[in-house]
């Protein structure tokens, strides 16, 4: 009985630290700590990302904190401008997926295009427990020739945690890919499970 209380209390404790969000606004975060930030002129280590779009000036560069605290971020930054988006130590970004979004402002009342980044975060929550964050910044595409051209707000919106899960990676944002997408991120010799199927990858 004892043991099931350990495990049912291990569990919960978990399950509350993978539900509640490890990123914020880089400034936000800067306030929560204590220590200015900063950016490095380097693409984050291990990060894997997928344009959907034809868009390429994005650039991704690592954020770290003075005094070598441990929280770290991704400044997501267009010519027309940038969202720093910093984590938890217990958060580490894995993938970026971009895409583009028809969203409803309900102040206007009407459907907007944006630039949508879907960004899938590793959560350490044990030895050897990994979970799944997905939070997502998109800013507002503005059209400068019809629809044939769009231009990037300097604003960038946060649309915080989307998607928590207790395993990784996100089986959400798996599925959310293309096959070819998701094929591409499982090393050689390894097994795909995509859409409920599972897949040999050559």
């Amino acid at each position: 009985m004892k043991h099931l209380f350990i495990i049912l209390l291990s569990s919960l404790i978990i399950s509350s630290a993978q539900s509640r969000e490890m990123a914020k606004h880089c400034d936000d975060m800067a306030k929560d700590i204590g220590k200015d930030w900063y950016l490095e002129n380097v693409l984050p280590e291990f990060l894997t990302v997928i344009n959907r779009t034809k868009i390429k000036d994005i650039n991704f560069n690592l954020i770290s904190f003075k005094d070598d605290v441990p929280h770290d971020g991704i400044n997501i930054e267009t010519n027309q401008g940038s969202f720093p988006l910093c984590f938890q130590r217990a958060a580490t970004p894995t993938i970026i997926l971009i895409e583009k979004k028809d969203l409803y402002n309900p102040f206007d009342q009407k459907t907007e295009r944006h630039l949508y980044f879907s960004i899938l975060t590793m959560v350490h929550c044990g030895l050897p427990c990994l979970g799944s964050h997905v939070y997502s910044v998109s800013f507002r595409l503005k059209s400068s020739k019809g629809n044939s051209s769009w231009t990037l707000p300097t604003t960038g919106s946060f649309w915080g945690l989307t998607i928590s899960e207790n395993e990784y990676p996100s089986m959400w944002f798996i599925d959310h890919l293309t096959f070819k997408e998701a094929y591409s991120l499982v090393p050689k010799g390894e097994k795909l499970y995509w859409r409920d199927k599972w897949y040999d990858v050559d």
